[in-house]
């Protein structure tokens, strides 16, 4: 899948965030243009797309549609050993990316944080720049070019992948989220009841358009579908898709939520999301019919305390599956939970007990990767795709994140440090 892409956004928020986040029910009307948007520059040419190849791992969730699904090429060999191991010293596992053999990793460190450039097949490191220090903060690599915050932390900035050179830096102010898609960087920023959208020219940093668009709750986050040039916008109290030409609005959705969403991903035709104690649930793309919502029983979706809340964090989507992260508002185990991308049926959901922390998924072909983590034991995991069942497992140094997996490499942030297995 050779083709434009974008960094989407950052990784869903801590826990303590989400039980913190207030919200509401969404105001307005479902349909129509919500804003006119306004073009910065009337004679602005259309960015180049950045090429990459559909094996490497450029963004944050793989591709622009964020399904964290790359193909059965891309799949590593059954026999995994630890090839090399980077140390970072984020206290939280860093945002990773790989593609034109170089690994790129974003690490906060106490008072500052580096974008640091890696050869993928020996670990060494290539070039190290200043970049943002808050945790979180993503990294994207397409084409030739390197994406990430600056060292303040509010600016956005482009560097050359092969030697870390900058291109360009412009000021973000509070975006609350940056997404690369088909060339173009949209800013996110939540105000009040809507979501501002500010789309620069990736490639250049110049002005594009931006729009308004009413979706009332917290953390904005964004996919893109190259295809049709379309950019979905979700937060607490909806989604909506946008021309991604000009920020015009082709359709807006309302979600009755409690305020937390994670989402959208765009898989196979659909759009899925999550909402803070209301399940999950899949819109159809091109129209933004509901099409399911498998919610969770009464008295959770419904409960004051939070110790007893649960979520889900949607974590892939193939063309047939999503795949979901259960998470628990208390010391209660994590759980991977896959779902018929179709009909929203429940395929399987593992059983962990303890304090177990689960990682978002990566499937590939018939295999879905995560870190599973305990006090006493940390791992990469392999599940099969069809029903669940653990088939293979890799010791990890401490707590993993989401794994990434390109060219037959499995890299994994850790607390400490990234991970290279082959």
């Amino acid at each position: 899948m050779a083709g434009p892409g974008e960094l989407p956004a950052m990784p869903s928020p801590s826990r303590r965030d989400v039980l913190a986040a207030g919200g509401g029910l969404f105001a307005g009307l479902a349909g129509g243009y919500v804003a006119r948007p306004h073009l910065t520059s009337d004679d602005a040419p259309d960015p180049a797309p950045f090429a990459w190849v559909d094996t490497e791992w450029p963004y944050p969730d793989y591709d622009p549609g964020r399904t964290r699904n790359p193909p059965a090429e891309s799949a590593p060999a059954a026999d995994l050993t630890e090839q090399w191991r980077h140390e970072v010293y984020s206290g939280e596992p860093p945002a990773v990316v790989a593609s034109n053999g170089r690994v790129v990793v974003g690490s906060p460190y106490a008072d500052s944080g580096h974008v640091e450039c890696l050869d993928a097949q020996s670990g060494d490191e290539q070039w190290s720049v200043a970049a943002g220090n808050s945790l979180g903060t993503p990294v994207a690599a397409p084409g030739d070019r390197v994406f990430s915050r600056t060292p303040r932390g509010d600016g956005f900035a482009s560097w050359a992948a092969a030697t870390g050179e900058r291109f360009w830096a412009t000021t973000t102010g509070d975006a609350s989220q940056l997404f690369l898609g088909s060339g173009r960087q949209h800013l996110l920023y939540r105000d009040g009841h809507t979501v501002r959208v500010r789309t620069l020219n990736a490639r250049t940093g110049d002005g594009l358009w931006r729009t308004t668009v009413e979706l009332n709750g917290h953390f904005p986050a964004a996919a893109y579908v190259p295809s049709e040039d379309s950019l979905f916008v979700g937060m607490g109290g909806g989604v909506a898709r946008l021309d991604g030409d000009d920020g015009a609005t082709v359709w807006r959705e309302p979600v009755d939520s409690n305020g937390f969403t994670s989402g959208p991903v765009v898989a196979g035709g659909r759009v899925f999301r999550a909402g803070f104690q209301r399940g999950v649930g899949a819109f159809d793309a091109a129209t933004g019919e509901r099409l399911w919502d498998e919610l969770f029983d009464e008295a959770l979706a419904n409960a004051e305390d939070p110790q007893v809340a649960r979520y889900y964090d949607v974590g892939a989507a193939t063309g047939d599956a999503l795949l979901a992260v259960e998470r628990h508002g208390d010391d209660r185990a994590e759980q991977l939970v896959a779902f018929d991308a179709a009909s929203g049926d429940r395929l399987w959901r593992t059983e962990f007990g303890g304090e177990a922390s689960v990682s978002q998924p990566t499937p590939v072909g018939d295999t879905v990767y995560a870190s599973v983590g305990t006090e006493q034991r940390q791992r990469l995991v392999a599940f099969d795709l069809a029903d669940g069942s653990e088939t293979a497992a890799w010791p990890l140094p401490t707590y993993g994140g989401a794994p990434v997996v390109a060219d037959g490499w499995v890299f994994v942030p850790t607390y400490d440090a990234v991970v290279a297995l082959h």
